[in-house]
């Protein structure tokens, strides 16, 4: 498949923001026009190259009838390699996770660990191991755009519903946050509450990006040529974001990415290497928050924990990367999948 290096190079920028969020330093004017659809460019940018993997599958032949090859290679691999990658940084963030939990909220190790099996299936969410339901959402999100892939459905039925989803999940965020009077509906958002939390999963928030950059893998040639139509898609876009409008940061989210696909960029070595960064910062940055939170609290939030953070975090992904290359280290690769 095809590399798309500016997309390598945005992945390993849009990190660092990552970082500007788990450290309170989002709050700035800057940070806070960018911070907000830095996770949703990532579900966008997964279900882009998701789409232009399954568009360059070839059919195959099954007792004389060509067949679409779609469910069996390029899906299943897919959500098999997050699965992987979920369940081994959910490991290796256990011993903050059981801290978190039993030494900062102060519960019961069985309570702990329910807490931990809940998180882990529904949530994607433990203590200090938050950037994780990023991947828990784009697991589930997958998996629908499998069942529906399955079920014959075009990209743009697939773009519609996961719209549709996003609109249903505003609903019932509304609906968590709003007091009742009926005893049979406050039963029914208590229990939600306690089982799935709130409404950021696969289903209300990944399903509807992911759909987005799927759509524009399928017609980013088109894109491409109309220059004109990708004009005004980034003017309405920029409006909508401004004047928080619904579905303006799946739009711009769109632009963006229509934008950093137009820019060629050689190929280098060098792509690998922000590729491996951004996966190794978005997953390993809280390790070095949480060193900071706990053993050097009189560094404050914002700016001292963004830099600190970021500039311990891009030195350990260093490391780990050049360690890849070293015989005897290369099991390190399964940390970027």
């Amino acid at each position: 498949m095809k590399h798309y290096n500016s997309i390598d190079l945005l992945k390993f920028l849009m990190s660092f923001f990552v970082i500007a969020i788990h450290t309170a330093y989002d709050q700035v004017p800057l940070m806070r026009l960018i911070c907000p659809w830095v996770v949703p460019m990532f579900f966008v940018i997964s279900g882009f190259l998701l789409q232009r993997r399954i568009s360059m599958q070839r059919p195959v032949e099954v007792c004389g009838k060509r067949v679409e090859n779609l469910l069996g290679g390029v899906i299943n691999s897919y959500i098999i390699k997050l699965v992987k990658l979920y369940i081994l940084w959910t490991l290796l963030y256990l011993p903050l996770t059981f801290y978190g939990s039993c030494v900062v909220e102060n519960n019961s190790l069985l309570r702990a660990f329910a807490l931990f099996c809940r998180n882990v299936i529904f949530t994607g969410e433990n203590h200090m191991s938050w950037p994780l339901w990023y991947l828990l959402a784009l697991i589930w999100a997958s998996f629908l755009v499998k069942i529906m892939l399955k079920w014959k459905m075009k990209v743009e039925w697939i773009l519609i519903s996961g719209l549709c989803l996003t609109l249903i999940g505003w609903g019932v965020k509304y609906v968590l946050e709003t007091e009742h009077a009926d005893d049979c509906l406050e039963k029914i958002v208590y229990v939600y509450k306690k089982t799935f939390v709130g409404t950021r999963n696969g289903l209300f928030v990944g399903f509807g990006f992911v759909s987005v950059g799927m759509f524009l893998g399928k017609w980013q040639d088109y894109f491409l040529r109309h220059t004109v139509w990708s004009c005004w898609v980034a003017a309405l876009s920029v409006a909508a974001f401004l004047y928080d409008l619904p579905f303006s940061t799946h739009l711009l989210c769109f632009c963006i990415l229509l934008f950093v696909i137009r820019i060629r960029l050689a190929d280098r070595k060098l792509f690998l290497w922000f590729r491996r960064m951004s996966t190794l910062i978005y997953f390993s940055h809280m390790f070095f928050v949480a060193t900071l939170v706990y053993l050097f609290p009189e560094v404050y939030a914002g700016l001292p924990q963004f830099a600190l953070a970021s500039v311990s975090t891009f030195f350990f992904s260093c490391i780990v990367i050049r360690l890849m290359e070293v015989p005897g280290f290369s099991f390190l690769k399964k940390l970027v999948g």
